[in-house]
């Protein structure tokens, strides 16, 4: 009976324990509305305006990858004022990428819409980023930043 009990832990740690890792290893981040918290561990770079809202970060340990979603406030945000170039959305096809993991509020890669702009530039204006590249997607909804590897 013992036997039985130990097998059951062990079967249930075999299968928690990979989910528990992407867990730690990606953690989420949720804000209302703006705050420095945001870029507790700069992972997010200081670009975004103060009345951004509505913000989703998600950030990988491994790959170093990063990914953010947030409504524009009242200001605007302006992707070309940070230094990003207007690219087309078929660069996005053509990129290996990876999505944030276990997550609902990421976009659709599959569906190009008229509707939306792509930009392209440097993950970390103020430093080096050892070669990533950001990418910002402007929807009428939202924007979604991201830094990867190319």
């Amino acid at each position: 009976m013992k036997a039985i009990g130990l097998l059951a832990v062990v079967s249930l740690l075999a299968v928690l324990f990979p989910v528990g890792c992407l867990y730690l290893e990606s953690p989420n981040r949720y804000y209302e509305s703006h705050e420095d918290a945001l870029y507790g561990g700069m992972w997010v770079p200081r670009i975004f305006p103060s009345d951004i809202r509505e913000i989703h970060e998600q950030h990988n340990l491994d790959s170093n990858e990063v990914w953010l979603r947030f409504r524009s406030g009242p200001g605007g945000f302006h992707p070309r004022g940070h230094g990003f170039d207007e690219v087309r959305f078929s660069e996005l096809q053509a990129i290996r990428s990876s999505d944030p993991l276990m997550v609902g509020w990421w976009f659709d890669r599959d569906q190009e819409r008229p509707s939306r702009k792509l930009y392209k530039g440097r993950c970390y204006p103020q430093r080096d980023a050892g070669g990533k590249v950001a990418f910002i997607l402007e929807t009428p909804e939202y924007y979604y930043w991201w830094c990867q590897y190319p």
